[in-house]
């Protein structure tokens, strides 16, 4: 190979390359010749930045761009063009997706029914006014002791924020409290309205302990987030409690003065919210249809009875009430093998006679004499109810219905 040459790399494609100048003078030097090799850091940031939208490829688009500028000029390559086009592409496909992901989040409405009756929903976003009692509010910022109304023409879905009124005004719902959540991910929406279900139930005890002086058709309800808002409320996840009636147009609030109970009072009432808890968990469905679950909660509702059993029994009973609370302690024991019968039982037919059994001994009249004995009062309006579903205390005050359908879950809160 003669001095001064090199080897032609045509066979590779890459062409040929010229040979070595010669030295000229002292301090001076020819310059170099056209480029005639392409450089590979453009030709990728070029292809990139066409291809720049699927999985962030712009960010490489861009990357590659910038060095290959640098190269080009060092080495005497080809591509600055392409270098310079890959770069823009690469800005381009940056601003089109930080459009598309902005008009995204706004336009993105997450579905967050309430869970009773039907489904009322809301969102996680959006602010709260200053006062208390008036303008727009996000459904999850509202705070006990607030009535608000739904926004005008809105239906039982699409909710997010609702505007506060006086609670001497006509209203659709009374915010009574929040059922915060511990849970890091998103247990799915049946553990969601179970956990708002407990937790909306425990704050009411707070708010208003006596179910039996709300109105007959007041009801427990409340706003849970779906998967969507649950991401976007980090880590103080929560659904936000209120009550409303059949025709959401209360007036008045319905909070009641704890100062007003004595501690006999509040020490039977926090007792007897213990059953009212695990009859808030009742399976939707029917025992034929679901004997697993409710084989379950024949277990829950006798965690609650044995609850409700010790709290009575703890608790230092005088005067005349006494001996109802004995009487309704025994009630409450007999209930205990049958629910254990409807926890093991093997057939549907077992299964429904048990739990029959077992709401016979949680009727009413113990209760009601407890109530009288500690100066509670003892409506029984709710007793005999035309549908023939009033005759234990299980289906009393302030129902909680089943999520999307218009029936009775069974409980008093």
């Amino acid at each position: 190979m003669p001095p001064g040459s090199f080897a032609s790399y045509g066979a590779q494609g890459w062409g040929t390359s010229a040979p070595y100048a010669v030295p000229g003078p002292l301090g001076w030097q020819p310059p170099p010749g056209p480029p005639t090799r392409w450089n590979g850091f453009a030709v990728t940031s070029f292809v990139l930045g066409i291809v720049g939208g699927a999985c962030l490829l712009w960010i490489g688009a861009i990357a590659f761009g910038v060095a290959a500028l640098r190269e080009v000029r060092r080495r005497n390559e080809r591509g600055r063009g392409l270098a310079i086009a890959g770069i823009a592409l690469g800005g381009v496909w940056a601003v089109v997706l930080a459009v598309v992901t902005v008009v995204a989040l706004m336009t993105t409405a997450p579905d967050l029914p309430t869970s009773y009756p039907g489904s009322d929903s809301g969102t996680s976003s959006g602010s709260g006014s200053g006062s208390p009692h008036s303008g727009t509010w996000n459904v999850f910022e509202l705070v006990a002791g607030q009535c608000f109304v739904k926004p005008a023409g809105a239906g039982t879905d699409g909710v997010t924020d609702v505007r506060l009124v006086d609670c001497a005004e006509p209203h659709y719902g009374e915010v009574f409290g929040r059922a915060p959540s511990d849970e890091k991910s998103y247990p799915g929406r049946a553990a969601v309205i179970a956990d708002a279900t407990k937790g909306c139930n425990d704050a009411l005890l707070g708010f208003a302990p006596d179910g039996w002086k709300l109105p007959v058709d007041v009801e427990v309800h409340f706003f849970y987030p779906d998967e969507h808002a649950w991401a976007l409320q980090g880590t103080g996840r929560r659904s936000t409690c209120f009550l409303t009636d059949t025709t959401g147009r209360l007036t008045g609030s319905l909070q009641q003065d704890l100062a007003r109970f004595d501690a006999d009072q509040m020490a039977y009432l926090g007792a007897e919210h213990r059953v009212d808890q695990a009859f808030a968990m009742q399976p939707r469905a029917e025992p034929a249809d679901d004997p697993a679950a409710f084989r379950a909660w024949a277990d829950t509702l006798a965690g609650g009875v044995r609850l409700e059993i010790g709290e009575l029994s703890a608790h230092a009973w005088g005067g005349a009430a006494s001996r109802p609370v004995v009487a309704l302690a025994e009630e409450l024991h007999k209930a205990l093998p049958h629910l254990a019968a409807a926890k093991d039982a093997k057939d549907t037919k077992t299964l429904q006679n048990e739990l029959a059994a077992a709401t016979d001994y949680l009727g009413y009249d113990r209760p009601k004499a407890v109530r009288a004995a500690l100066r509670l009062g003892t409506d029984d309006s709710r007793v005999n109810r035309s549908d023939g579903s009033g005759d234990t205390r299980t289906d009393g005050p302030a129902p909680v219905l089943a999520p999307g359908t218009g029936r009775r879950a069974a409980v008093r809160i």
